[in-house]
């Protein structure tokens, strides 16, 4: 059976991502004890949440590309143009694998995720995240079976490289637009845990036991 490709930007969608991520930062707000509270102001509060919640775009650094040629055996199974009795299964020619290796920035989650802008056409690429889940490398890879053309497999490279480069400039446009109403969105959410904060020390009752009542009565 032939290996499926690596497709990127394809195991989710890039907007219910962002909106869910949004979620998760107001839900830890409102799960914020007092004593957090009332021992922080709301730019501290929204410093830290944006260290956390904040979404790193992809961005490829080119000038640290790595290339390799080596030979391999190529499958050749889908070559219309050659006699093959059961094309179910491998069939392996001698030939050539060129590779393009580049390091990146971004939140590697991001290589997943398709942006509201895209094509019917996917890059292909193989993605080796840093620990942590940030940065790392991505692997452009063609083969060439038999006498290798050196500008064909180089070609090849190079499409792949620059839809890469447009999906990462819609997803880009996206995760900013993103960023830069988030904090907005924590602002909001964080006077509102102040202000009932304050009606509730006029009240003398705790902010805590009106969240329980609140989920209570959901």
């Amino acid at each position: 059976m032939r290996r499926r490709p690596n497709y990127l930007f394809s195991e989710g969608d890039l907007r219910a991502t962002l909106e869910s991520h949004k979620e998760g930062a107001l839900k830890k707000i409102a799960q914020f004890d007092e004593s957090r509270l009332r021992d922080n102001t709301i730019e501290g509060l929204e410093a830290q949440l944006l260290e956390e919640y904040l979404v790193h775009p992809l961005l490829l650094d080119k000038g640290s590309v790595q290339k390799s040629v080596n030979e391999v055996q190529v499958d050749v199974s889908g070559d219309r143009n050659r006699y093959i009795r059961d094309r179910s299964q491998p069939f392996n020619v001698g030939g050539y694998e060129y590779k393009c290796a580049y390091r990146y920035s971004g939140d590697s989650l991001l290589w997943k995720l398709r942006p509201s802008n895209w094509s019917s056409v996917l890059p292909v690429g193989s993605i080796e995240p840093d620990a942590g889940g940030r940065d790392g490398v991505i692997t452009f890879t063609t083969q060439a079976a038999g006498e290798a053309n050196p500008e064909q497999m180089i070609s090849a490279i190079d499409r792949e490289l620059q839809t890469t480069e447009q999906y990462i400039s819609w997803q880009s446009n996206q995760v900013d637009s993103f960023n830069r109403a988030l904090g907005d969105s924590l602002i909001a959410a964080l006077k509102d845990r102040f202000s009932r904060i304050e009606s509730a020390a006029k009240t003398g009752v705790r902010v805590d036991f009106l969240n329980e009542l609140r989920e209570t009565r959901l």
